[in-house]
Protein backbone atom coordinates (compact mmCIF):
# COMPACT_ATOMS: atom_id res chain seq x y z
CA UNK A 1 0.00 0.00 0.00
CA UNK A 2 2.99 2.60 0.42
CA UNK A 3 4.59 1.90 -2.52
CA UNK A 4 1.26 1.53 -4.59
CA UNK A 5 -0.29 4.50 -2.91
CA UNK A 6 -3.66 2.41 -3.29
CA UNK A 7 -5.75 2.37 0.00
CA UNK A 8 -8.24 0.36 -0.25
CA UNK A 9 -6.26 -2.85 -2.09
CA UNK A 10 -3.42 -4.55 0.26
CA UNK A 11 -1.27 -7.25 -1.24
CA UNK A 12 0.94 -9.82 0.51
CA UNK A 13 3.41 -11.14 -2.11
CA UNK A 14 1.37 -9.96 -5.00
CA UNK A 15 -1.62 -11.73 -3.88
CA UNK A 16 -4.60 -9.74 -2.58
CA UNK A 17 -4.64 -9.79 1.62
CA UNK A 18 -8.66 -9.57 2.80
CA UNK A 19 -8.54 -10.81 6.12
CA UNK A 20 -8.44 -7.60 7.99
CA UNK A 21 -10.38 -4.99 8.13
CA UNK A 22 -9.24 -1.79 6.26
CA UNK A 23 -8.35 -0.42 9.41
CA UNK A 24 -5.44 -2.50 10.30
CA UNK A 25 -3.46 -1.85 7.30
CA UNK A 26 -3.98 1.81 6.99
CA UNK A 27 -3.18 2.43 10.62
CA UNK A 28 0.22 0.21 9.90
CA UNK A 29 0.79 2.38 6.62
CA UNK A 30 0.61 5.65 8.83
CA UNK A 31 2.96 4.48 11.40
CA UNK A 32 5.62 3.51 9.04
CA UNK A 33 5.27 7.20 7.20
CA UNK A 34 5.82 8.85 10.66
CA UNK A 35 8.53 6.50 11.25
CA UNK A 36 10.20 6.75 7.81
CA UNK A 37 10.09 3.12 6.70
CA UNK A 38 8.26 0.20 7.35
CA UNK A 39 9.99 -2.47 10.16
CA UNK A 40 8.49 -4.82 12.29
CA UNK A 41 7.86 -2.43 15.03
CA UNK A 42 5.28 -0.34 12.21
CA UNK A 43 3.30 -3.46 11.90
CA UNK A 44 3.40 -4.07 15.39
CA UNK A 45 2.63 -0.66 16.93
CA UNK A 46 -0.83 -0.24 15.99
CA UNK A 47 -1.83 -3.65 17.62
CA UNK A 48 -0.09 -2.60 20.63
CA UNK A 49 -1.75 1.05 20.90
CA UNK A 50 -5.35 -0.68 20.71
CA UNK A 51 -4.94 -3.39 23.14
CA UNK A 52 -3.73 -0.88 25.67
CA UNK A 53 -6.87 1.50 24.72
CA UNK A 54 -9.35 -1.55 24.70
CA UNK A 55 -7.63 -2.15 28.28
CA UNK A 56 -8.14 1.69 29.33
CA UNK A 57 -11.91 1.67 27.64
CA UNK A 58 -12.97 -1.70 29.84
CA UNK A 59 -11.32 -0.20 33.14
CA UNK A 60 -13.28 3.43 32.27
CA UNK A 61 -16.53 2.22 31.45
CA UNK A 62 -17.06 0.06 34.40
CA UNK A 63 -15.53 2.39 36.77
CA UNK A 64 -17.99 4.81 35.46
CA UNK A 65 -21.33 2.19 36.09
CA UNK A 66 -20.04 -0.13 38.55
CA UNK A 67 -17.59 1.99 40.47
CA UNK A 68 -13.76 1.44 41.00
CA UNK A 69 -13.05 -1.81 42.17
CA UNK A 70 -15.65 -2.96 39.02
CA UNK A 71 -13.54 -1.10 36.73
CA UNK A 72 -10.38 -2.45 37.79
CA UNK A 73 -11.60 -6.45 37.75
CA UNK A 74 -13.14 -5.46 34.35
CA UNK A 75 -9.77 -3.78 33.06
CA UNK A 76 -7.31 -7.32 34.40
CA UNK A 77 -10.11 -9.56 32.71
CA UNK A 78 -9.25 -8.18 29.61
CA UNK A 79 -5.76 -7.95 30.25
CA UNK A 80 -5.24 -11.39 31.07
CA UNK A 81 -8.13 -12.79 27.68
Amino acid sequence: MLDRGVWFDAMVREKHYRNKPPLYPWTIVAVARAGGGLTETAASLPVAVAAVATVFATFLLGASLFGLRAGLAAGLIVVTS
